[in-house]
């Protein structure tokens, strides 16, 4: 698990969350990535790459470590087949 740093991108919110309007109102609600967590599983070679905010803290990597790696393990046991 590492951070890579990149340009800051800016995206809307609305694109990010299905039906932000209508909690949110009209507006201008960004967010800005500022670095991708990535996060490679040794066992099936799967890579993600999590956009961050900069504000991130190392309990926020702990909760998205732990619930993308239970996610992988689930698809693995789904795909192998019983021989």
């Amino acid at each position: 698990m590492d951070f890579l740093s990149m340009e800051p991108v800016t995206i809307p919110c609305s694109e990010l969350i299905p039906g932000y309007h209508k909690l949110k109102g009209e507006g201008s609600h960004n967010i800005s990535f500022d670095k991708l967590l990535v996060i490679s599983c040794r066992h099936t070679d799967f890579t993600f790459l999590i956009p961050c905010i900069k504000e991130l803290n190392a309990k926020d990597v702990i909760v998205m470590g732990n619930a993308n790696s239970s996610t992988a393990g689930r698809l693995t046991e789904s795909i192998l087949s019983p021989e």
